[in-house]
């Protein structure tokens, strides 16, 4: 097993755990400013 072979696994699996920690944040984040939008709407019907 050489170096560079071993860095190349290490980075491709750091990478995938980059890419999927992203996308589970960007879905958060899109849910945290859909139940403002939502929380917005409901309040401004209230008033």
């Amino acid at each position: 097993m050489s170096i560079k072979s071993l860095d190349k696994r290490i980075v491709s699996k750091f990478g995938s755990s980059v890419s999927s920690f992203a996308r589970t944040f960007i879905k958060i984040k899109r849910k945290a400013n859909f139940k403002k939008f939502v929380v917005k709407n409901e309040f401004s019907r209230k008033l």
